[in-house]
């Protein structure tokens, strides 16, 4: 299956949210960086890569 790879020049990463110990980040939120540069960021998720999608960052008037 076709899907987004992390192709930003500025990597993030939300880890493996989840709070029920090894291999989750002991964490269940997660936000974008606040500095990103306007543009369209693709992401998926790692343990289940057909849930996929993108954002845009764009300056507000």
């Amino acid at each position: 299956m076709a899907y987004p790879l992390a192709d930003a020049d500025i990597p993030f990463d939300s880890g493996q949210l989840g709070a029920v110990g090894p291999p989750t980040a002991g964490r269940v939120t997660w936000s974008t960086p606040t500095d990103l540069p306007d543009g369209t960021y693709t992401y998926f998720c790692r343990i289940h890569p057909a849930m996929r999608g993108a954002f845009r960052v764009a300056d507000q008037p």
